[in-house]
């Protein structure tokens, strides 16, 4: 792969001008299913305005300004996919989620490929490779290993210079539920004792809530080769979860490949 330099000025002005007024073609149609709409229109769009805030973000890092292809797992009925269909319209978008009627809202109303996922991960049919993965809280219901199971997952499909954006509880959500939230206790322990702490939800086996740190992510991250990480940010995802930004670049990629300026 060739060296390129990265104009973040020149990159951030394009990816602004691609979302001028996306917003106002995000559909407000709410599936009758969508647990995650509690009656406040404005801040069920708010998360999904975030999200496309942070997307914007890992864009202007990795001197992209455009997608072909584009994965929302999980997409749930849509909260964040409907923001991606409006931001880019022209890309093709796979909503993916275990939740059929989910998926098919999506497909109707966003004219997204839709996709039902699996709890065994290489049975999950996606075919092909993405320019941008958008992963919304779904590590944060999972242990350590089905994270990282996850992770390789992502990392088989994005494309060549694909980015992966995915969100995850951090210290400011611990710090939250050090005084709201006691039946948490298990998770707080394991991220204060190992940077990643879970639990399952009662009466739950295999699916509950989890923490991690950055420095734990990055140290599981110190054997992979294939993937980059160029952004963290805490509190990033509706000023609550943190975001991580990976690169499909590998670690020791030609001097000069990816250079910011």
């Amino acid at each position: 792969m060739a060296s390129r330099f990265i104009e973040l000025a020149d990159t951030a002005a394009a990816v602004a001008s691609r979302l001028e007024g996306y917003k106002d073609r995000v559909s407000r149609r709410i599936a009758p299913g969508d647990l995650m709409y509690r009656g406040d229109l404005d801040g069920y769009l708010g998360v999904a305005y975030s999200g496309v805030a942070c997307v914007a973000q890992a864009m202007v890092l990795t001197g992209t300004t455009s997608f072909d292809r584009i994965l929302d797992l999980p997409s749930g009925h849509g909260r964040v996919t409907r923001a991606l269909h409006a931001a880019f319209p022209e890309a093709e978008i796979t909503a993916c989620d275990v939740m059929a009627d989910g998926v098919k809202f999506c497909a109707d109303e966003f004219g997204s490929t839709p996709v039902r996922s699996s709890d065994d991960l290489d049975a999950i049919p996606l075919s092909g490779h993405y320019g941008l993965i958008f992963v919304g809280s779904l590590l944060t219901h999972f242990d350590a290993s089905r994270c990282l199971e996850f992770i390789g997952l992502f990392e088989r499909y994005l494309s060549p210079m694909g980015i992966l954006v995915m969100s995850s509880h951090g210290r400011n959500a611990v710090q939250r539920w050090r005084d709201s939230a006691p039946q948490l206790e298990p998770v707080i322990q394991g991220f204060d004792r190992e940077g990643f702490g879970y639990m399952d939800y009662p009466g739950v086996s295999g699916y509950g809530i989890s923490a991690f740190t950055a420095g734990w992510l990055t140290a599981r991250l110190a054997g992979n080769e294939e993937l980059t990480m160029v952004g963290y940010y805490e509190r990033g995802y509706a000023d609550h979860q943190d975001m991580f930004t990976l690169l499909k670049l590998p670690v020791h990629h030609a001097q000069n490949q990816l250079c910011l300026v």
